[in-house]
């Protein structure tokens, strides 16, 4: 087993991902599942019966996630991102835009790293729940051309709108989210001009 696992390590190292330099606009669409401190940090009363309280869940079970940007050669990207988790397991619902530089080192051209900030929102089904900025750190590894996985925490303080029924949210976000995405940029083979 352990070396089936550093001949799967040795092979995705020397695949033809190395043969390729990502060059020029960028486009990616992912699908991903996460867990928001914020979203599980709300709770509404019923104003019916006083003792009924729904909590929101802070699983987010689907996120959507799209980046547009561009690649400096096949070391850095530069994109702004849009990433949404729609109310599929509770009514909380939130919605980050922002911009993040991904950075791959030469020697690991398969695994990158990113950073940034943007504004985050979160609604209920009706009303704004709370805004504020985040930052975001991640990491991710392209497994082919175009085909990755990324893990990201995003954090920071959202300014809480309390509602009539609501007890108050955690104001301190703590996001984190994997996702599987493909991107679409130049592929271009190492002599190509």
């Amino acid at each position: 087993m352990k070396q089936a696992l550093i001949l799967l390590l040795v092979a995705t190292s020397l695949s033809s991902y190395g043969q390729f330099d990502r060059k020029g606009g960028i486009f990616s669409f992912g699908l991903g599942a996460g867990y928001s401190r914020h979203a599980d940090g709300y709770s509404e009363a019923d104003p019916l019966l006083l003792n009924d309280i729904e909590d929101f869940s802070g699983i987010r079970v689907l996120t959507m996630d799209l980046k547009l940007g561009i690649s400096f050669e096949s070391v850095l990207m530069a994109y702004v991102t849009v990433k949404y988790a729609p109310p599929v397991v509770s009514p909380h619902r939130s919605l980050y835009q922002g911009f993040a530089l991904s950075y791959s080192p030469m020697s690991m051209n398969q695994w990158f790293f990113t950073g940034g900030g943007g504004i985050s929102k979160a609604n209920n089904s009706t009303n704004q729940l709370a805004r504020g900025g985040l930052a975001n750190l991640g990491v991710g590894y392209e497994f082919t051309p175009g085909f990755m996985a990324e893990v990201n925490l995003f954090f920071g303080k959202l300014d809480s709108t309390p509602l009539q029924n609501q007890l108050l949210a955690n104001e301190h976000e703590l996001f984190t989210n994997f996702t599987l995405s493909y991107i679409f940029y130049r592929r271009d083979k190492p002599g190509d001009n």
